[in-house]
């Protein structure tokens, strides 16, 4: 039967008569001589399937009109339409066609993340050049030992990377020598009993801030006294080793961990990877993380990259809810948000995509507890304790990413966030994070000792991330001739944040070393990471502009910086470069008041602000950042 005859016809349906329906007219219009018209019904389907379907398209279409106006009251303006109301009589709706050209709601200037990458946009084109393209790489001698990946084989560095910033200090700068190479290591060999100790160093020092390995079960492994895993464990034992050997060391000397990680990657074969297990999911990810500080990024990354993908295999990252094995499950969650955390450090220290969705990811946060209250006798779970433990770094950590990324993401995409959206964001996002720091993990709390590198690490990583959001501001404000047009209020605002960042994390470190005694490798790694971006700021500013109100606070900073500097010379020798290009480059600015009133004739550096700017063009900025719009 033709569809249009199992209904009436429009005539018939609304004077409520019997149709005959007949083709192509019904009796009754016939008879009355109307225009008789038969449509086709399509009633959606009564499935949940659908609904969801519906539901899904509300949610995407609510979230898009309060990101276009956050102060739409989307509820009252539902019960208007429902009234009667014409859409466009309601006067919310009217101020919001108006405003339409506001250039923070404008198509060309809000973005919703990973909805459209500009490079499918067929109006996109690069206002600058992009960084020189590397198709190859060898990392297999590299006899770099320090982890910051300034060398040319490097591989893919991102324009406003951490490490692109490293790369900048030193471009066109003489090195006056080379780093120290590593031993030769033909049959060379560690013995059992150091080992042992640089396990223990692993423990006392990595693990604190990365707790990716049950300690109970690896010593209760590692003695035997239960079966160890038949894939990856000794390739695990070595790797952890070699991180206890390095890590800890206090002794630039000390090569073992070379050694060791040679011994782990040879129980590693390409087999391996046609299984997928805990112990090999944990190998990889600390071979990934002690690669990239031996200065082997690409190798770590891609050991990384397998880390993930064998973990999402597993299905660690998926929240099982089971009263089965609480132990195994919570080990889970801790390997996959330490995973998460290595993936998100690495992706902005080389400035690359993002490799771990939030899509479809719901394991919980580990719970911030000792070892000694969840055992695999445990029936319930336990409650969290208020006070440090070695799970409240990976926490706050994985919290801190999850809240952030959608900044990092937005400020390594075209176009670059204006200073308003970023001050708005630090406030809702990072703002929101600092909310949920307990309080004994403050940034102006005391730790115990244990805990003192991983607390400030987590807040030098804030102060990066906010130091990298608004440098841009801070050097247009740097580089603006006198007949330029005034910053706006955001902008100055987002310059001086970006200075009280850098003075902040420089007087953390010089409060940091002037309690500390020894030096480990993982102290210095992480301090001269963070110390870069920090201490290239206010060198800038002070080149640029010796007689400010501010420069004598940048001078102290400088100051502070090369004395933090110089107490790593030891066991770190990528500082005393920085140290080196730090006195250089302010060796005329870093001076009494009588010396820097000499330089009032040149005003600061002869370099003209926009030689400097093409020189910091391809760190400071995303890869379409027009100098010439931005400043001239």
């Amino acid at each position: 039967m033709d569809a249009t005859k199992q209904h009436s016809c429009n005539e018939c349906r609304r004077r409520k008569l019997r149709c005959s329906r007949d083709l192509p007219t019904c009796v009754s219009c016939s008879k009355f001589n109307r225009h008789c018209l038969y449509n086709r019904h399509s009633h959606s389907p009564l499935t949940r399937k659908h609904l969801t379907q519906v539901e899904e398209e509300l949610r995407v279409a609510t979230e898009l009109l309060r990101a276009l106006s956050p102060e739409l009251d989307i509820h009252s303006i539902l019960a208007n339409v429902k009234n009667g109301f014409s859409v466009w009589e309601i006067p919310e709706l009217g101020r919001l066609r108006q405003n339409r050209q506001d250039p923070i709601v404008s198509d060309k200037n809000f973005q919703v993340p990973q909805l459209l990458p500009v490079a499918v946009s067929e109006d996109y084109k690069s206002t600058s050049e992009n960084p020189r393209p590397v198709y190859s790489w060898d990392e297999r001698d590299h006899k770099a030992i320090d982890g910051m990946a300034i060398t040319d084989r490097s591989g893919y560095l991102g324009s406003h990377s951490s490490v692109a910033v490293i790369s900048l200090v030193f471009g066109g700068y003489s090195w006056g020598g080379t780093l120290r190479s590593p031993v030769r290591r033909d049959n060379v060999s560690v013995s059992g009993a150091k080992i042992e100790h640089y396990l223990n160093r692993y423990f006392e020092t990595y693990h604190v801030s990365y707790p990716i390995v049950y300690r109970p079960m690896f010593w209760a492994q590692y003695n035997q006294i239960v079966p160890r895993p038949e894939i990856g464990w000794d390739s695990l034992m070595y790797t952890m080793a070699a991180i206890g050997a390095f890590m800890g060391s206090t002794d630039p000397d000390n090569q073992d961990d070379l050694v060791l990680i040679d011994k782990a990657k040879s129980h590693l074969n390409f087999e391996l990877l046609e299984t997928g297990s805990i112990s090999l999911v944990q190998t990889l990810a600390l071979l990934s993380n002690y690669l990239q500080k031996r200065d082997k990024p690409n190798s770590g990354y891609n050991y990384l990259g397998l880390a993930v993908r064998m973990a999402m295999g597993l299905g660690l990252h998926k929240q099982t809810d089971s009263s089965d094995n609480l132990l195994e499950q919570e080990i889970g969650r801790r390997i996959w948000w330490c995973i998460y955390v290595f993936d998100c450090g690495q992706t902005i220290t080389f400035g690359r995509p993002l490799g771990i969705p939030c899509a479809g990811i719901d394991a919980r946060l580990p719970l911030n507890i000792s070892d000694t209250e969840l055992t695999a006798a445990s029936e319930c779970l336990p409650g969290e304790v208020q006070e440090p433990t070695i799970y409240t770094s990976v926490r706050l950590q994985s919290l801190f990413h999850l809240l952030t990324n959608c900044i990092y993401e937005r400020i390594t995409s075209d176009p670059f966030p204006s200073a308003k959206e970023l001050l708005e964001w630090d406030t809702r996002f990072i703002g929101r994070w600092k909310s949920l720091v307990p309080d004994y993990f403050q940034q102006d709390k005391e730790v115990l000792q244990p805990f003192t590198l991983a607390h400030h690490v987590l807040h030098w990583r804030r102060k990066n991330l906010q130091i990298i959001m608004y440098r841009t501001s801070l050097l247009k404000k740097v580089f603006r001739r006198p007949d330029d047009e005034p910053l706006c209020k955001e902008e100055e605002e987002a310059a001086e944040k970006c200075l009280r960042k850098c003075s902040s994390t420089i007087q953390s470190m010089a409060a940091l070393w002037q309690r500390k005694e020894t030096t480990s490798r993982m102290e210095a790694w992480y301090t001269v990471f963070f110390l870069v971006p920090a201490l290239l700021m206010p060198l800038v500013c002070l080149r640029n502009d010796p007689l400010a109100a501010q420069a004598e606070q940048w001078k102290q900073d400088i100051l502070t910086a090369e004395q933090v500097l110089q107490r790593l010379l030891h066991i770190c020798p990528i500082a005393t470069k920085i140290l080196e290009l730090s006195k250089s480059l302010g060796a005329d600015y870093v001076a009494s008041a009588d010396a820097a009133a000499d330089l009032l004739a040149s005003a600061g550096t002869d370099e003209s602000p926009m030689s400097q700017l093409t020189h910091l063009h391809s760190v400071l900025w995303p890869l379409s950042f027009d100098i010439e719009q931005q400043f001239l």
